[in-house]
């Protein structure tokens, strides 16, 4: 994963007692840079916006949601745990409610591939002066991987975490100038990421097992429809590559622990 991400502070939890993140959206503030001007997009109780702030972001910080009841606890934890910081908060779907010029990266967290998608092309982000997306989709993370490379975006890191047995993939992305691609991509550039398989085997193992299982259980109770786009891999190849991947690591786990020597008992 990238070497760039910078080493916050901890939160001082004795004149700040913040709730702390679970491992998915800390993951998201880990790559969070100092000169960044950022927008949590979907904030909901708006937590990872003020735990930026406390940690000492030096840039704008601005939380955002369409619903008035994530507005309002975003609003009550401001007050309750750091009322002194220059947290906005703006209610509005998406990106309607930043100004072009305004931030450098958007936070994009627990929503579907499709919400992602339909956000992200829902502006002008050249015009806006976006550069950079964090994202972590909760359904289908390779076909936003797909999208995201079509759209000839630079994906710069992946974050694999896992917490009480679900698995959530994140995404970094540079939004580059490149034009999108005018040809589909062949499966083998998006199904996995160099930055994925960089994660420690035993990791990528469960993660890898835990898509077939969802997957052999969804074409067993939707069998004429399975739960792939059109366009993709069918279940059997999907499941496959998958297979293929535990194969791998079973392989490599292997050979490192027929390396390993004894010397005791030399």
């Amino acid at each position: 994963m990238s070497s760039t991400t910078p080493a916050f502070l901890p939160v001082d939890r004795e004149h700040n007692p913040l709730p702390l993140l679970g491992p998915r959206l800390d993951a998201l503030r880990r790559w969070v840079r100092p000169e960044w001007r950022i927008a949590d997009i979907g904030t909901d109780h708006g937590l990872l916006p003020l735990h930026l702030l406390a940690q000492g972001h030096p840039q704008t910080v601005i939380a955002c949601d369409k619903n008035p009841g994530p507005i309002a606890l975003a609003q009550a934890n401001h007050q309750l745990y750091l009322p002194e910081a220059p947290l906005q908060i703006r209610r509005g779907d998406g990106l309607s409610t930043l100004q072009d010029g305004e931030v450098d990266a958007v936070i994009l967290a627990g929503m579907g591939r499709n919400t992602i998608e339909r956000l992200l092309s829902s502006r002008d982000l050249h015009k806006m002066g976006l550069r950079y997306a964090l994202l972590q989709s909760n359904t289908q993370e390779e076909l936003l991987r797909r999208t995201l490379l079509q759209w000839g975006w630079r994906l710069l890191d992946e974050s694999l975490v896992e917490d009480q047995h679900l698995f959530y993939l994140c995404h970094l992305v540079e939004i580059t100038d490149a034009s999108p691609l005018s040809y589909p991509l062949p499966p083998e550039r998006w199904l996995f990421s160099d930055a994925l398989l960089q994660h420690p085997p035993a990791l990528l193992k469960r993660f890898f097992a835990h898509k077939c299982s969802w997957l052999e259980k969804q074409c067993a109770l939707k069998p004429h429809d399975p739960p792939l786009e059109k366009g993709w891999l069918p279940p059997h190849a999907y499941q496959h590559a998958l297979l293929e991947h535990i194969e791998h690591i079973e392989q490599s786990q292997h050979i490192e622990q027929s390396q390993h020597i004894d010397f005791k008992k030399i």
